[in-house]
């Protein structure tokens, strides 16, 4: 069987239609994939809490206490209690860990994961939180209630950068109980879950990392004073990209249906010519 031009114009247009598009798409696998974008001897981040939510659940409000999850986050780069307080389906969180070496994101360090959200279900506000290292309770995370999704199509994928700094304000900054030191050519440093000084302060907003940098604040400040590091040149922010595959099965679908048609009306056309040239006279 052969397929006109204009039929392959045709099929061409229906494929594009039904799978180069997630809008108002049923089920698609969503892909999210975080990079430091820092040179060497950056700043890190531990591994990255990921959640789709439908904007009802806000993780931490600036000027308020810490909730225990963003506590353990800031703190310990412990995503666990956060995920345990999102109240959504399980298959619509995860902790994303580097997996080459440490788990944490180096300089120039990525790694992907992989979600089946059907993102017309409401689920569509992408939340994002993970611990900046070394620091005793500094964490970067989306704001609010996250990043709105709605937009996203399978041939436009969503880029942002992932770049403000909170301080959870949960803890004393000291760099002697700042967590991963020895990464950074740091003496001391957090030998065990929540052990830094109370500070029984509020969530507080640093700033935007490249735009207006704040870990200077540790520098030049007691207690920071003579200690061997200058964060400035070397603070570096996410970046994290959202992409939409629609599932295979979809695509088969929409493709097998669009040749039956194809194929049903070539057979009517030739039997509309049969009929015609069997009544003219002329035939």
């Amino acid at each position: 069987m052969r397929i006109s031009s204009l039929c392959r114009s045709a099929l061409a247009l229906t494929l594009t239609l039904a799978c180069g598009s997630l809008h108002h798409a049923q089920a698609a696998t969503i892909q999210v994939t975080i990079e430091n974008l820092g040179l060497d001897g950056s700043t890190h981040v531990t591994p990255v809490f990921i959640g789709f939510g439908d904007g009802t659940f806000t993780p931490f409000t600036p000027g308020q206490s810490a909730t225990t999850a963003i506590e353990r986050l800031a703190e310990d780069g412990n995503t666990g209690p956060l995920e345990s307080a999102f109240p959504f389906p399980s298959e619509n969180r995860t902790t994303l860990v580097q997996g080459d070496g440490p788990p944490t994101f180096d300089a120039g360090e990525s790694a992907t994961a992989t979600f089946d959200i059907d993102l017309n279900g409401g689920t569509n506000r992408l939340l994002l939180a993970t611990m900046l290292l070394p620091t005793n309770d500094w964490f970067i995370a989306t704001q609010g209630n996250g990043v709105d999704l709605s937009g996203l199509t399978a041939s436009s994928p969503i880029s942002f950068e992932l770049n403000r700094l909170y301080d959870a304000g949960t803890e004393v900054n000291d760099f002697a109980t700042s967590a991963a030191n020895g990464l950074f050519g740091l003496s001391g440093g957090q030998t065990g879950p929540n052990i830094g000084t109370d500070e029984n302060g509020v969530v507080t907003f640093l700033g935007e990392i490249g735009i207006n940098d704040r870990l200077a604040d540790f520098e030049g400040s007691d207690p920071f004073d003579g200690r061997p590091v200058d964060f400035n040149p070397t603070l570096s922010p996410l970046r994290v990209t959202v992409s939409a595959v629609p599932e295979p099965a979809t695509c088969v679908a929409a493709g097998a249906f669009a040749i039956g048609g194809l194929v049903a009306q070539r057979r009517r056309r030739r039997k509309d010519r049969s009929q015609t040239s069997k009544t003219d006279p002329a035939s």
